[in-house]
């Protein structure tokens, strides 16, 4: 039987590649630390401002279904690496995502969309402080986005989403200069991480409130352990994640 893991919304390839990144970093400290920094504060200033501003939703409306598809990524991925084969990623045009998979371990594959969102943030975030290139960063979201969109080629919005983000992605990659890039990595990343915490958020709250599929409800029916637990401890992952990986490096380096 299938098994079903989701994203909701508040609206209710490769190691190789990694690799090369990691070898192209430099120290974290200098002006590289101090631009990121920069770029971190402006990029969530941004998003807030966005956020609460009324009839503008439709300008991080294409960020909202990127977060969504490296959250059911995250779930292909993980389903993957444990032994499980993908059937179909749906993204939905509400922001709210599905992944259809079988096989594999399902606990880790259920923690995967909301803790890898965050992860896959702070990752982008970390690299772009060690000196990686933002152009390298946003082309590997684009594979990532692509590979993700293979597993919707029979959902026409997701099919149609997935190329035009991967596109958008790869255009930035490549004709930005250096500069700008790393400012754009930036405001992605941050996307991933306040867009991740804020899903959390609402996960918990319908995971106290009703019994809406979730990935927490998929973990309370494989432990018997309640929903809100799972969001609780999710959510604290992710605080772990963005202290250890993003905030603490830019409170030492001053």
């Amino acid at each position: 039987m299938a098994a079903r893991y989701t994203s909701y919304t508040r609206s209710k390839p490769a190691a190789s590649a990694v690799s090369r990144l990691i070898q192209q970093t430099g120290s974290t400290k200098g002006p590289r630390g101090s631009q990121t920094d920069r770029a971190l504060v402006a990029s969530l200033v941004a998003s807030l401002v966005l956020h609460f501003i009324p009839g503008v939703h439709w300008v991080t409306y294409p960020l909202r279904l990127l977060v969504t598809f490296i959250h059911e990524g995250s779930h292909a991925l993980a389903t993957i690496l444990t032994g499980g084969s993908v059937h179909a990623i749906n993204i939905e045009p509400n922001g709210s995502g599905i992944t259809l998979s079988a096989g594999g371990f399902n606990p880790i594959i259920a923690s995967a969309g909301y803790l890898g969102a965050t992860l896959y943030g702070a990752f982008i975030l970390w690299m772009l402080r060690k000196g990686a290139h933002g152009s390298r960063l946003l082309g590997l979201t684009a594979v990532f986005v692509a590979l993700s969109t293979v597993g919707g080629l029979l959902h026409p919005f997701t099919l149609l989403t997935g190329l035009l983000i991967t596109a958008a992605l790869m255009g930035l990659a490549t004709k930005l200069p250096r500069h700008a890039a790393n400012w754009a990595a930036s405001f992605v990343g941050a996307q991933f991480a306040m867009n991740a915490l804020l899903d959390l958020n609402t996960l918990w709250v319908l995971s106290v409130s009703d019994s809406t599929p979730t990935d927490a409800q998929n973990m309370f029916k494989m432990t018997m352990i309640p929903a809100g637990f799972w969001a609780t401890l999710w959510l604290g992952m992710s605080l772990w994640i963005l202290w250890r990986m993003v905030i603490r490096p830019a409170v030492k380096s001053r």
